[in-house]
C-alpha cells in the first residue's frame, strides 16, 4: 500500500469554503500505440492511498506555482435518464455475470519476484485488460488470474495514460469473458454501484454503495467518481459497475483521512485506449537481432513436396506443418506427465516476408496446482506468445529462430509443489531444426 502524506497543498472546494490538505502528483501521458508522450501537471486534492498491495510508500513530487483548485460539480444533466426500475439487475445476478471478467493481476521484476499486486478487468474477448498504471509501473512481467483459476500471461502494454493512472494490457489468449463500458458522463450522484476487485489478494471481492459525488480538477477539467462502495489496498484497477452491469469507473484510490471515501477513474477515459493495436513489452528487453542475410528458401514454390509431419531435432517432439499460400503453420505438443502438466501444446502462425516467414507462436499449458502437502488446489492454465522467424524451408529441412521463455511471477497464494508459475517471453532467441518424420 503506497501512502502519500500531506504536503500542505491547499484545496478549495465549492460551494463550501472548506479547504483540505492534499498532495501533488506529477504524471506523464504516454500512448504505446503511437509512441508519443507529453507531460501534464495535475494536482489531486486529497491525501490518498493508492490501492496497491505489496509496495513501498511513494513520495509526492513537489511542483512550483499555485495548485489548481478542485471542486465538486453537480451531476451532469443528461437526456439519457437512467430508469433503474426497469433496467437494473439485482445484486446477485449482476455479480454473477460480472465476476468471470474481473482478474487478479500479479506483476514481477526481472528476477520473477512479485513486486505489485492489484486488480483488473477484461474489456474485450481478445484479451484487453484494464488496470491502474501504478499496478504495472516498473515491472517486467505480469500474469493475471481469472476467478475460475486459469492463469494467463500478459503479453505487453497496448496503451498507457499515466496522467489518469490507466493502463491497457494485452493478455495472451482468446474468447475471454469481458465487460461492456458504460457512459460515465451520465453517472448520477446517488445511483447504486458495486465494486469488484482483489483487495489484499482476496479475489472476487464485491462491495456495493452509491455514487457520493462527481469531482473535477479545475485545471484540466478531468473528473473522478467518489463512491461509498468499499475498496482497499489491492483493489487498484478493479471495476466500478452501475446497476446494469456496465463499467463506469476503475477503482484507484481512497482518502487516508476520513471514512469510506473511495475514488474511481471514469470509464470514458478508457475508451481512447481501445484504439491501440501495437503491443509493447512491459519493459523492452535487449533481444538479439537475427541476421537474415544468409536466409535461404530452397523451395520457394511451396506445394505438395513439403512433408506434413516433422520431428523437432533435440526434443524429438512431433510437429505438423502446413503451408497455405504465404502462410506457414506449425502445430505441436510437448510431453506431459499427467500429474503436474496435463497438456502442453503450441501453434505457430507465420507469414512470408521476402525469404523468411515471420510471426508468432502461441503456447498453452494446463496442469494441476498442489499445495506443499500434495493436496490438489486447482487446475491452472497458462498462455504464452513468442516471436518466431523461419529462415529455411525445403522438403528435407526447416530451420528458424524462436524467442525463448522466462519464469513469470509465482502463482498467488503459494508456495505450491511442482508448478509454481507461468512462463513469460524471454530476452533470448534459440535456433531450431525440423526434419521429416520417418
Amino acid at each position: 500500500m503506497a501512502t502519500i502524506e500531506d504536503h500542505n497543498v491547499r484545496l478549495t472546494q465549492q460551494p463550501s469554503s472548506e479547504t483540505l490538505v492534499l498532495p501533488r502528483l506529477r504524471m506523464m501521458v504516454h500512448f504505446a500505440a503511437c509512441g508519443q508522450g507529453f507531460l501534464r501537471k495535475v494536482a489531486i486534492t486529497v491525501g490518498i492511498t493508492l490501492l496497491l498491495g505489496g509496495v513501498a510508500p511513494l513520495s509526492a513530487q513537489q511542483q512550483k506555482g499555485p495548485p489548481p483548485s478542485y471542486h465538486e460539480v453537480p451531476a451532469p444533466k443528461s437526456k439519457k435518464v437512467t430508469q433503474a426500475s426497469s433496467t437494473a439487475e439485482d445484486l446477485p445476478t449482476l455479480t454473477r455475470k460480472a465476476l468471470p471478467a474481473v482478474v487478479l493481476v500479479v506483476a514481477a521484476d526481472k528476477a520473477g519476484k512479485e513486486i505489485h499486486q492489484g486488480s483488473g478487468f477484461l474489456v474485450s474477448g481478445d484479451g484487453k485488460v484494464v488496470t491502474n498504471y501504478h499496478v504495472i509501473e516498473g515491472t517486467t512481467s505480469a500474469v493475471f488470474k481469472l476467478p475460475n483459476g486459469a492463469f494467463y500471461t500478459v503479453e505487453g502494454v497496448l496503451a498507457l495514460d499515466q496522467d489518469r493512472d490507466l493502463a491497457m494490457l494485452k493478455a495472451t489468449g482468446r474468447d475471454f469473458p469481458f465487460l461492456a463500458l458504460g457512459d460515465s458522463d451520465n453517472v448520477q450522484v446517488g445511483e447504486q454501484v458495486i465494486a469488484i476487485g482483489s483487495p489484499l489478494a482476496l479475489e472476487a471481492t464485491v462491495s456495493n454503495g452509491i455514487v457520493s459525488a462527481i469531482r473535477e480538477l479545475d485545471e484540466t477539467k478531468e473528473k473522478v467518481i467518489q463512491t461509498t462502495a468499499a475498496i482497499s489496498p489491492g483493489s487498484s484497477g478493479g471495476v466500478l459497475l452501475n446497476s446494469r452491469g456496465q463499467v463506469i469507473g476503475v477503482t484507484a484510490f481512497q482518502m487516508t483521512k476520513g471514512q469510506n471515501l473511495n475514488f474511481a477513474i471514469p470509464a470514458d477515459y478508457i475508451k481512447p485506449l481501445l484504439a491501440a493495436k501495437n503491443v509493447t513489452p512491459l519493459e523492452p528487453a535487449d533481444t538479439p537481432t537475427v541476421k537474415t542475410s544468409e536466409a535461404r528458401v530452397e523451395n520457394p514454390e511451396t506445394g505438395p513436396n513439403i512433408p506434413r509431419y516433422w520431428t523437432h531435432v533435440g526434443t524429438g517432439e512431433s510437429v505438423t506443418v502446413r503451408i497455405v499460400g504465404d502462410y506457414l503453420y506449425e502445430e505441436g505438443s510437448f510431453s506431459s506427465d499427467g500429474v503436474d502438466i496435463l497438456s502442453n501444446s503450441y501453434i505457430c502462425d507465420t507469414k512470408r516476408q521476402g525469404n523468411e516467414w515471420i510471426g508468432k507462436c502461441s503456447r498453452t499449458i494446463r496442469g494441476n496446482v498442489w499445495d506443499a502437502l500434495g493436496n490438489f488446489v486447482r487446475v491452472f492454465q497458462c498462455a504464452l506468445s513468442v516471436d518466431e522467424t523461419v529462415t529455411m524451408v525445403s522438403p528435407e529441412r526447416i530451420e528458424g529462430e524462436s524467442q525463448g521463455a522466462a519464469p513469470g511471477p509465482n502463482f498467488p497464494g503459494g508456495p505450491y509443489r511442482g508448478v509454481n508459475r507461468c512462463l513469460v517471453p524471454g530476452p533470448t532467441r534459440s535456433h531450431f531444426v525440423l526434419i521429416p518424420k520417418e
